[in-house]
């Protein structure tokens, strides 16, 4: 996940989250990980096997090299297209996928993957050929890098030498396998191609012409602002699923979703506030999910902006490159009251930049993580700094300058704004005077880049390697110059510490499980003690879904994850089973049709063409920073 992954997801906690956390929800559907060959049914779904999900979400392009791609486009493409790995849904573990085999060469640089027997939809033979041409290209390719450079920048070659057959070298010894979860592509489809026609390329499935792809369902309906619709791959080579169609129905809230699931016009409801859970969890039929989430929110700090080459950008506040200013603005964070009042308690204060949800390579700092505010500590720190503490309540360098930090939060996110509002507060008990401003996120991508800030309310989507979220600390990803513009990287901290990346590379190396889980540790230790970040919380995914008509959900993590919009597994659409004489949810209807969803006499149309504009804007919103994680969560 690669990312500023700030994805659209993770600016849906963008809806205010204020209810209490009262009631009692399921715990998420334990999980086995099934697999291609364990996993579903052995004869074809009966034809009203239908799966229909609600969502605040759209889909413009399942381009998965897209910079337009949202979370709901990053699914649908995991349903059409297999991973050569894939991720288990279990524990996170790398799985088989399209590759059904793989091993190493004794020296470390040498990996062999032997392909499964697969059909692409359209009867062709999917071969060892198809994953070359997919990772020749984005090795190659400028687009492509930007969804998943990460993932193959340790490559050096790769061949095929026989129709089942993959061998990948790389630079130096590293794990492979973890990084091969992108979708493989069909060469016969893709290579005609070009760079000029790529960006604007949209892969969605025209009449009667389902996109071709050798995944278990396919897209073959896609109506933006409306909803997509997937059928079973007829060639689909493991057993069947018990489903024979998937559908994702756009709406224009998540209030707006909620309503639809308690009216029986969706299955399963997704994007959901807490008030909004509770209020489900005591409908006849509905099970509400509050599962462990695989991101975080944060504060991001100017520690010093600066371009790649050392030239310092921007008008950070100087005061910022003291790392005793920075922790004494992580001590007055009050965590644990942002989980509270903006979280609805549904979640948990944060600590490190790899969420619990990744328990191999999470690390707790102990005791020591207060989750309240320790203003004895911040004011120790800041006097130590000195920045004494005047008889007006603020406090001032040794120049006399009152310290005052400016704090962006995301104008599309009301959450981000009620962050920043309960932040000033809490700093200002300390003495650091804040000023909050709120903007779009395209003004927002701008001045983070160009170090134009002091603070920046935000949040990242996790994927399960720790290389991808660690990276965004290194030096190399601090903006750069591009022929005289500058271009963002994964960071917006403007962290740079040499030993910090010497060890990161080390671990990046490391193929001996526990030695890397120890230095992956060093490093968030590292980060938590030198606070570019306050990681201010782990939002809980919030699911439900109508148990009186659809069961047998796998959940990632297993028992306590989300049941939908997995790391790398698609296994829980595999296993849904509908209840034996369950009605389905009624067929959608296009927007401006007699009767609209559910019948209501809402102007679907005039909301369609409102969802769309929305959904732009998160995009917009997200974007600039946007790198992938294989197949993102949603918070």
């Amino acid at each position: 996940m690669t990312l500023r992954t700030r994805t659209a997801p993770l600016l849906l906690a963008g809806v205010l989250l204020t209810a209490p956390a009262g009631v009692a929800m399921a715990a998420p559907a334990s999980s086995t990980a099934p697999t291609a060959a364990a996993t579903g049914s052995s004869t074809p779904a009966a034809p009203a096997a239908v799966l229909t999900v609600g969502l605040v979400d759209d889909v413009t392009t399942l381009n998965p090299f897209s910079t337009d791609a949202t979370s709901l486009a990053d699914e649908v493409v995991g349903l059409s297209y297999e991973r050569l790995t894939t991720l288990s849904a279990n524990d996170f573990a790398v799985s088989p996928g399209l590759a059904q085999s793989w091993s190493q060469s004794l020296d470390g640089r040498q990996w062999t993957f032997t392909l499964r027997e697969a059909r692409w939809s359209d009867g062709t033979t999917v071969t060892a050929a198809d994953a070359k041409a997919t990772i020749d290209r984005i090795v190659a390719g400028e687009l492509e890098q930007q969804r998943y450079g990460a993932d193959v920048q340790d490559i050096d070659s790769v061949s095929a030498p026989d129709a089942r057959t993959l061998v990948i070298t790389v630079k130096q010894p590293t794990r492979v396998p973890e990084h091969l979860t992108f979708p493989i592509l069909p060469a016969h489809v893709w290579d005609p191609i070009g760079d000029d026609r790529l960006a604007d390329f949209t892969n969605l499935p025209t009449a009667g012409s389902p996109v071709v792809g050798s995944g278990p369902f396919l897209a073959t309906e896609v109506r933006p602002g409306e909803w997509v619709r997937l059928t079973r791959n007829p060639q689909w080579t493991a057993p069947a699923p018990h489903l024979s169609e998937v559908i994702f129905r756009t709406y224009p809230s998540p209030d707006a979703v909620a309503d639809a699931l308690g009216r029986g016009e969706i299955d399963v409801a997704e994007d959901l506030t807490p008030a909004l859970l509770a209020s489900l969890a005591g409908k006849p039929g509905v099970t509400a999910v509050a599962g462990v989430g695989t991101g975080f929110t944060d504060l991001a700090l100017n520690t010093g902006a600066a371009r790649t080459d050392g030239t310092p950008i921007g008008d950070g506040n100087p005061a910022l490159r003291d790392q005793r200013v920075r922790a004494a603005v992580s001590k007055a964070v009050d965590r644990a009251a942002l989980v509270q009042t903006v979280l609805g308690g549904r979640g948990a204060p944060g600590t490190s930049v790899i969420p619990p949800a990744y328990a191999t390579w999470h690390w707790d700092p102990g005791p020591s993580a207060n989750p309240a505010a320790d203003t004895a500590g911040a004011a120790a720190l800041l006097d130590a700094a000195g920045y004494r503490l005047g008889g007006d309540g603020r406090r001032a360098g040794p120049d006399g300058t009152r310290l005052t930090l400016r704090l962006f939060a995301r104008q599309e996110a009301p959450d981000s704004q009620q962050v920043a509002d309960l932040v000033r507060s809490q700093l200002d008990a300390v003495g650091i005077g804040v000023d909050v401003t709120t903007m779009p996120a395209d003004e927002l991508a701008t001045a983070t880049a160009e170090g134009k800030f002091d603070l920046v309310e935000y949040g990242w989507d996790v994927g399960p390697d720790p290389t991808e979220q660690l990276a965004a600390f290194t030096c190399a990803e601090r903006s750069h110059d591009d022929n005289g513009t500058l271009v963002a990287g994964l960071s917006d901290s403007f962290y740079c510490d040499p030993t910090y990346d010497e060890i990161f590379d080390q671990q990046s190396a490391e193929t001996d499980p526990g030695r890397r889980a120890t230095l992956v540790a060093t490093l968030q230790r590292m980060l938590y003690d030198a606070a570019p970040y306050v990681v201010t919380a782990y939002p809980d995914t919030l699911e439900a879904y109508r148990s009186d008509r659809v069961g047998g959900f796998v959940a990632q993590p297993a028992g306590k994850g989300r049941l939908l919009f997995q790391q790398g597994s698609v296994a829980s659409y595999l296993a849904v089973t509908p209840v034996a004489g369950a009605p389905a949810a009624p067929a959608p209807q296009p927007a401006g049709d007699a009767g609209g969803p559910a019948g209501s006499g809402t102007n679907w149309a005039l909301i369609a063409a409102a969802v769309a504009v929305a959904i732009l804007l998160v995009v917009a919103a997200v974007w600039w920073t946007r790198r992938d994680t294989g197949m993102h969560a949603r918070h």
